[in-house]
């Protein structure tokens, strides 16, 4: 399997679309999915003692529209609440885009500009 694409976030345009520092030079396609997350605690193996890797927390999860050399802008999925109704606007997964007057546990799951970025597997 071929190595995952990691970056980060470059650039929050609004609630729906991020810039990750990742472009064609870096492998990166339309379509691709990445993740959004903060790493969090690592995890043991109980037998070993040794570090199998840490927890990684999703903030969101979104997907490559347009790629550029070094860059590539993202947008969270859409989906339509009426299957059948196809013609029906897409509706979007809302990123939680930080602010100093948000509660403290909504700051922990908020989207920032140097945020990991992973591809997620196919």
């Amino acid at each position: 399997m071929a190595e995952l694409i990691r970056g980060k976030i470059a650039r929050i345009l609004d609630e729906y679309t991020v810039y990750i520092n990742r472009g064609l030079e870096h492998g990166v396609k339309e379509g691709m999915t990445f993740i959004i997350y903060d790493e969090g605690s690592s995890i043991k193996d109980p037998d070993t003692g040794n570090v199998l890797g840490n927890i990684e927390i999703v903030k969101a999860r979104v997907v490559v529209r347009e790629v550029q050399e070094k860059m590539s802008r993202a947008t969270t999925p859409s989906y339509s609440t009426f299957p059948i109704l196809t013609s029906m606007a897409n509706i979007r997964d809302r990123l939680i885009v930080s602010e100093e007057e948000k509660k403290e546990e909504e700051e922990k799951s908020s989207v920032r500009i140097g945020d990991k970025v992973r591809q997620v597997a196919e």
